[in-house]
């Protein structure tokens, strides 16, 4: 299962109809989505979001829905000229870019810096170490909102949840996430645990890596050193690495503090 990237531009294609479709999701929980996508490797179950690009006042992810079906050189749904692919999908969550509070371009951009938010080709794919994340910060997003507070823990949702789904991730040309794993091994540097040893040999070599530093606070390009600036984590500890608590988020040691003090953890 995979999450792609689905671009939208008001100024190429209108959405005149959208708060219609949020008053339909309150009724029937989905609304039906058809959209061009460049990407020729979607395959049913697979997992969108939608973001708002271009010529929107507000740029940012605004919807997620599960592909259903996906059709190969279909004419295009914008331009007719054109041939594309199409997916077929259920969009389960709908705002309107224009009026709601959505996950902002901005922080996208600082919080997983090495994915592209604004493509040049619809249906990129969100690399698996991001997805995981996004969708937990998605979860926590939507339940600012009535119409969606019912919706988070259902059946269709929890399908794409983090929780239910181990990624791998492993971003081969990067010689910094490289290193340091070379320099710090596979033990997460908060539960102290091995991915291995949890699970068996598919865990084998399998950590993400956590910028020490939010590249948010950094406005530049800048340098980085693997032993000084990365550390491992397993994927539950990097979710909460990336959890705002209050107006803050948890630095490693606060975050081994809380989980040696769980009288769960063993």
């Amino acid at each position: 299962m995979k999450t792609y990237l689905l671009t939208w531009n008001p100024n190429i294609s209108p959405w005149d109809n959208i708060d219609n479709e949020i008053i339909e999701l309150q009724e029937k929980d989905y609304t039906d989505n058809r959209w061009d996508c460049n990407n020729s490797n979607v395959k049913p179950g697979d997992l969108y979001f939608i973001i708002a690009v271009g010529g929107s006042k507000r740029k940012g992810i605004f919807c997620f829905g599960i592909v259903e079906d996906f059709l190969l050189k279909q004419e295009s749904l914008i331009n007719k000229d054109r041939i594309t692919n199409r997916i077929i999908g259920k969009n389960y969550i709908l705002l309107n870019p224009e009026k709601d509070e959505i996950i902002d371009l901005n922080y996208l951009n600082n919080h997983f810096p090495n994915q592209k938010w604004t493509p040049q080709n619809c249906g990129i794919i969100i690399k698996d170490e991001y997805a995981n994340i996004l969708l937990n910060n998605w979860e926590e997003h939507i339940g600012k909102y009535k119409l969606y507070k019912n919706k988070i823990n259902n059946r269709i949702y929890l399908d794409g949840n983090p929780q239910q789904k181990l990624y791998t991730y492993y971003e081969r040309d990067s010689k910094a996430r490289d290193k340091c794993l070379q320099i710090k091994g596979y033990t997460c540097a908060v539960c102290e645990k091995k991915m291995v040893d949890i699970y068996g040999d598919i865990g084998k070599e399998y950590i993400h890596v956590h910028h020490i530093k939010f590249l948010s606070s950094i406005k530049k390009e800048h340098k980085i050193i693997p032993e000084n600036d990365l550390e491992p984590v397993c994927p539950n500890c990097h979710s909460m690495l990336h959890k705002k608590i209050g107006n803050k988020y948890l630095t490693i040691p606060e975050l081994k503090k809380i989980v040696k003090g769980n009288s769960n953890f063993v």
